[in-house]
C-alpha cells in the first residue's frame, strides 16, 4: 500500500523542519513548502516548491495546484498565519479530500489570542497570572510585569517591564492590541506541555525547559507530575480537543499557572516524538484510518537543540 503523501509548510522554519524530521522518521512520503527555497531538510522530502505569502490572494489557490500535482493526503501547516488563511478556507481543500491538520475554528480563535485564552482558562476555574490588557493598565498593576502582544508566536515582542512610566508609553502606543501579565514564577520553573486527544483517549508530555535567546527550547527534561496531567486533560476535555495543542505554565510552589496556549503542534515535535509521543503521527493516522494510538512515557528523558550548518552549493 502507498503511504500518505504529506504537504508540509513553513519547511524552511523551526517548527516546519522538526515536523518533517519527525515524520520522515515514520516513513511517509513528504513535499515541503515555503515562501524561501534553502531548506536545510531537504533530505528528509521528496520535493521542494515555493508558494506565495500565506496573506497573498493566490495562496490557497497555489497550495491547491501543488496538492493535485502530488495527490496530497494531508497538509501540516507549521506557522500560525497559514493556519489562519487554511482555517477560513477549509472547504476548499474537504472537496478535494484533502485533510488539513488543523484544529476547530474555535479552538483558534480561543487561544490564539493570548487574552481570550487567560479569560478562558479563568472561566474553567484555573488559576492563572493576574492579565489584562494593556489599554487598562494603571499604576496599582503592580511591577515587574510582562507585556506581550495579544496574537503572534515564538516569544515575538514579549518583554519584561518594570518601570510605569515606560509602561504608560507602551499603553498610548499599543493600546488593546498588546496584553500586561503578572510576572510568575522564574525561568528555570517554566514547563511546555503537548496535548493529544483523538476524542476519546488524552495523553500530555511535559518538559522543563531552558530558552535559548530566540525563545525556543534549548534544552528539555522530562518531568512526570500527575497535578500537570490533571491539568492538561481538563483543558482537553472541556474543548473537546481532537488534535494537539501546546500548554505553557510556570510552576508557583505546587501549582502549575497556564499563561498561554498554542493551538498548533508545537517546535518541541522531534523531542517528543523521541519520546514516544508522537502526536503528529498519531493526528494524520486518525484523521486517514480513525486510528487510536498507545503512549508509555519512558522514566527519564533530556533533550538539547543545537546549531548545524548546511551549505548550498550555487552555481
Amino acid at each position: 500500500m502507498d503511504l500518505p503523501k504529506i504537504l508540509v509548510t513553513a519547511a524552511c522554519g523551526d517548527l516546519g523542519s522538526s515536523t518533517i524530521r519527525s515524520l520522515a522518521s515514520e516513513g511517509y512520503r513528504i513535499i515541503g513548502t515555503d515562501i524561501k527555497s534553502l531548506c536545510p531538510v531537504e533530505e528528509y522530502m521528496e520535493c521542494m516548491e515555493i508558494v506565495p505569502r500565506a496573506t497573498d490572494d493566490d495562496y490557497g489557490d497555489c497550495l491547491l495546484s501543488i496538492c493535485k500535482k502530488y495527490n496530497i493526503n494531508v497538509i501540516v501547516p507549521c506557522s500560525e498565519v497559514e493556519i489562519r488563511a487554511l482555517s477560513k478556507t477549509r472547504y476548499k481543500f474537504s472537496k478535494k479530500s484533502i485533510h488539513l491538520l488543523i484544529n476547530k475554528q474555535k479552538i483558534l480563535d480561543t487561544f490564539f489570542d493570548k487574552y481570550t485564552t487567560i479569560l478562558y482558562l479563568s472561566s474553567l476555574g484555573i488559576t492563572i497570572p493576574k492579565t489584562i490588557l494593556l489599554s487598562e493598565y494603571t499604576s496599582n498593576f503592580n511591577l515587574p510585569a510582562i507585556v506581550k502582544p495579544r496574537n503572534g508566536s515564538g516569544g515575538g515582542g514579549i518583554q519584561k517591564v518594570d518601570d510605569a512610566e515606560f509602561v504608560f508609553y507602551l499603553k498610548r502606543r499599543y493600546g488593546s492590541t498588546m496584553i500586561i501579565q503578572e510576572a510568575i514564577g522564574c525561568p528555570e520553573e517554566e514547563y511546555t506541555t503537548g496535548i493529544y486527544s483523538d476524542g476519546i483517549k488524552t495523553s500530555s508530555i511535559t518538559f522543563q525547559r531552558i530558552l535559548a535567546q530566540g525563545g525556543y527550547s534549548q534544552e528539555v527534561k522530562l518531568i512526570h507530575d500527575i497535578n500537570i496531567d490533571t491539568l492538561a486533560t481538563h483543558i482537553a476535555h472541556s474543548i473537546n480537543l481532537i488534535g494537539s495543542i501546546n500548554l505553557q505554565t510556570r510552576k508557583v510552589g505546587d501549582a502549575y499557572l497556564p499563561f498561554e496556549i498554542n493551538p498548533r503542534i508545537s517546535s518541541t515535535v522531534m523531542f517528543r516524538s523521541r519520546a514516544g509521543f508522537k502526536d503528529v503521527h498519531w493526528w494524520i493516522r486518525h484523521i486517514l484510518y480513525g486510528d487510536t494510538y498507545t503512549f508509555i512515557p519512558p522514566a527519564k528523558f533530556t533533550g538539547i537543540r543545537y546549531l548545524s550548518e548546511k551549505v548550498f552549493l550555487m552555481p
